[in-house]
């Protein structure tokens, strides 16, 4: 890994998508980067590198520990959002406080709100 800084355009345009190459004792022929970068003015597309879900179980009408892991390309800022849908069929009912659980709830205010009808 390497990085390295640069500064943004004055004015917004579309990302670039950067290529790379290598010469010497193991050349790397030309190719493009994953995603397209430097597009100053727009918000950055994210894309997630990992993206799992776990249930702790099957059995009916039991209490089941959703586990959902990700890892985002980019940091998300204080504020942001991150939304779950389709997860219809609980009897949870409705809740502005959801408790969350795992390493990393302190990063998502402890709770998240839920909405039964539309397991969001």
């Amino acid at each position: 890994t390497i990085s390295f800084i640069v500064t943004n355009p004055a004015a917004a345009q579309t990302g670039v998508t950067p290529r790379m190459s290598a010469t010497g004792s193991a050349p790397i022929k030309d190719s493009a980067l994953p995603s397209a970068i430097l597009a100053a003015g727009t918000a950055p597309t994210v894309t997630f590198t990992t993206k799992q879900d776990y249930e702790s179980t099957t059995a009916q009408g039991a209490a089941n520990t959703i586990t959902l892991s990700l890892l985002p390309t980019t940091n998300q800022a204080v504020g942001d959002r991150i939304t779950f849908t389709g997860l219809t069929g609980t009897q949870t009912a409705d809740s502005a406080s959801l408790a969350l659980g795992g390493a990393d709830k302190a990063s998502f205010s402890n709770t998240g709100a839920w909405t039964k009808n539309t397991g969001t």
